[in-house]
């Protein structure tokens, strides 16, 4: 009988040292990190996952034909309180990368996830990683007090799995449950590669209301910093129940918040028991910032650096020009569109006392992150409504996501606290996966005249109705 489940997926990292409990990071001469979350389980178990993250530069690379080759194998041990073994398996995986430039220039890491069904109890886990190259390890061990989930009455929370990206799916896939993938991030380290934090949590035991109508609960996300602030509060968010139990999913956009390490806190709030959980987790915010001159460069060197910073994506600009902007860039000789794209850039400068162009740097992060996370077969990131969107007014400040239901496609709500509050609203539509603008807030954003078909009209808070 197998006892655990694997799964592997090779991600875009950012990795600094870690701190004491989760998450952890190994100790030995290979570095990874190690992250653990509970939830409620089957057979009056509690599901123990796992998760961690093997930044490729802790590994030998042997060439094979055009590539570069490694093989690590992992080891796995779990044993009571009574120091009895419930687990002890090792296994050997390979990698392969086309060259360590092109692993060091995308960061690339490996990220697994175990899952231990387990009951109410104490136990000691082990994971122990080896390189077979260079017959260099890391090793993790870590007490695990392993909580019940069986309340019947109380509201109760699971803990919180702090994401990367979530995504719905309803395959049996990697990283899915409850009909989505989460890819976690298990150093817990947010920054400009992952400018959103997201948060999957469980709901158990909610009241449901008398007659016909399930009633309502409410959720609140918090960000309080080292010295115990409130850094950032989200308005809370009114739900209808689908049911006692609920999975609860927030995006947070970080890239306001300064380096520096914070929590998370959720709090729910049943509005026919009247009974509130909270639950909190840490995170850091990491900032890579690039090398700037304290003495002010050429024009010429400047139009260069702009140019060089702003890559494959320098000259697209219709997402933020105005169509009179546009009709002039249009009519332009080679010289002219280069000199015109110069002072596009250039009167957007965040910081125009550095040579580095911030709002471009942005710009382009903004790009490379819709092209990752909203491209499909068919379709660029970049042509899909959330990655325009995302393009033109950046990350989100809070995302609410709703999986379908008998009266609603799947939809997903971004908010944004600038601008007045902007708030759209994404709807699959077509049941296939694609989101479609349905409603906004922005007059200049087209929005569907029955958008209320497709969104559920109590989730929209700003705008006009």
């Amino acid at each position: 009988m197998k006892y655990f489940i694997i799964t592997l997926l090779i991600v875009l990292s950012d990795f600094a040292s870690g701190s004491e409990g989760f998450p952890l990071i190994s100790t030995g001469e290979i570095k990874f990190y190690l992250d653990g979350a509970q939830f409620r389980g089957e057979n009056e178990k509690t599901q123990q996952e796992i998760y961690y993250k093997i930044p490729f530069d802790q590994f030998n690379f042997v060439p094979e034909g055009e590539n570069l080759k490694t093989i690590y194998r992992t080891t796995v041990t779990l044993t009571d309180s009574l120091g009895k073994s419930l687990l002890n398996q090792n296994w050997q995986s390979t990698s392969y990368l086309k060259s360590l430039e092109d692993a060091q220039q995308r960061d690339l890491s490996i990220i697994d996830q175990i899952e231990m069904p387990l009951f109410l109890g104490s136990y000691k886990f082990s994971l122990k990683i080896e390189d077979v190259n260079s017959n260099k390890s890391g090793i993790v061990t870590q007490d695990l007090k392993v909580s019940s989930y069986l309340q019947a009455d109380t509201l109760f929370l699971s803990d919180i799995e702090l994401a990367s990206q979530v995504q719905e799916d309803t395959t049996a896939g990697k990283f899915v449950k409850n009909g989505l993938r989460i890819l976690p991030n298990p150093p817990h380290l947010f920054g400009k590669r992952f400018g959103i934090l997201y948060c999957y949590l469980e709901i158990y035991n909610l009241k449901l209301g008398e007659g016909t109508s399930p009633g309502t609960y409410e959720v609140k996300y918090s960000i309080v910093n080292d010295s115990n602030e409130v850094a950032r509060s989200l308005p809370a968010t009114t739900k209808s129940k689908p049911g006692k139990n609920v999975v609860e999913v927030g995006g947070i956009n970080i890239l306001g918040l300064s380096s520096g390490k914070y929590r998370v806190r959720v709090e729910v709030f049943d509005n026919q028991s009247e009974q509130k959980a909270t639950k909190e987790i840490s995170f850091e915010v990491v900032r890579f910032t690039t090398a700037t001159s304290t003495k002010r460069e050429s024009e010429e060197q400047l139009k260069q650096l702009y140019e060089k910073k702003g890559g494959e994506y320098y000259e697209q600009i219709e997402l933020l020009a105005t169509a009179k902007e546009m009709d002039t860039f249009s009519k332009l000789e080679p010289q002219g569109k280069k000199e015109f794209l110069y002072q596009f850039w250039r009167k957007r400068d965040l910081k125009p006392e550095t040579p580095e162009n911030e709002f471009l740097i942005e710009y382009v992060e903004r790009f490379r992150y819709v092209e990752l996370h909203f491209s499909t077969k068919k379709q660029k990131g970049s042509e899909t409504d959330r990655g325009r969107i995302y393009i033109k007014y950046g990350a989100p400040d809070e995302i609410d996501r709703h999986p379908a239901d008998p009266s609603y496609k799947s939809f997903e709500i971004w908010r944004y606290s600038g601008g007045g509050g902007r708030e759209f609203a994404f709807a699959d539509v077509g049941g296939f996966g694609k989101y479609q603008l349905v409603y906004s807030s922005v007059r200049e954003e087209l929005t569907d005249p029955n958008w209320s078909r497709w969104v559920d009209p109590q989730c929209i808070q700003t705008g006009n109705r």
